[in-house]
């Protein structure tokens, strides 16, 4: 009886991939991620596997935008200072809010926030405790004002 014998192994097999091949990877998780998964690539209509790849390659894409960010903030303000972040905390905060201008509401949210920012700044910052403005207005909720009826 005849042995069949083994596909020869490619060079790409041993060792020397290409940047486009694909290739099976071990990814060991917590239950409640794994469903949190699942349930996102169920939402996107994608296999769990496209959908762990899309969130990675996200959050590389991520990473490079904001590290182009920082090289235009340094360059703006001449180094990495205070002056740095709260220009980078603005843009930001422009980027959430890109109708900011539409209304008075609006305008008055982007001020209320760009003070926040203002007066967290410095290394005597008097907000320091506050992680961002979310953090900050979720402690301290805005009082909304009913306009009288005429």
């Amino acid at each position: 009886m005849a042995t069949k014998k083994k596909p020869s192994r490619s060079p790409q097999s041993k060792g020397r991939r290409s940047k486009n091949d694909i290739v099976p990877t071990m990814l060991r998780m917590r239950e409640e991620l794994r469903k949190r998964i699942e349930e996102s690539a169920h939402r996107n209509a994608n296999s769990m596997n496209e959908e762990m790849v899309m969130r990675i390659e996200v959050s590389y894409m991520r990473d490079k935008i904001e590290a182009r960010d920082t090289t235009l903030v340094e360059l703006l303000t001449g180094q990495w200072n205070c002056s740095a972040e709260l220009l980078r905390n603005f843009v930001l905060e422009l980027q959430k809010r890109p109708a900011w201008h539409l209304n008075e509401s609006a305008k008055d949210e982007l001020y209320d926030c760009l003070a926040f920012y203002i007066a967290q700044s410095g290394p005597f910052g008097r907000l320091k405790e506050y992680e961002n403005y979310n953090d900050y207005r979720a402690r301290h909720p805005v009082e909304q004002t009913v306009e009288p009826e005429k």
